[in-house]
């Protein structure tokens, strides 16, 4: 019996994401990323701190972004 492979597309994926966090849609971020995960965050002083759960992380990225705003979102192919 063969495996089901199911085709990812990367294009998809990255314009989901990016109109997730343009709404400050941060449940939806936060379902992009792995529960597991292991993520870098930057302190008052611009320090990074490694190895941060996806919970400290979406903490940050929601303190982060709350007093932005997203007007346009360039792609970038390198």
């Amino acid at each position: 019996m063969g495996s089901t492979q199911t085709e990812i597309d990367v294009k998809e994926i990255v314009t989901h994401f990016a109109k997730a966090v343009q709404e400050k849609d941060f449940d939806l971020v936060g379902s992009f990323l792995a529960e597991d995960g292991k993520f870098n965050i930057q302190d008052a002083e611009l320090n990074t701190i490694d190895d941060c759960s996806k919970a400290e992380f979406l903490n940050w990225f929601t303190i982060a972004l709350s007093g932005t705003s997203i007007s346009k979102i360039e792609y970038d192919t390198c």
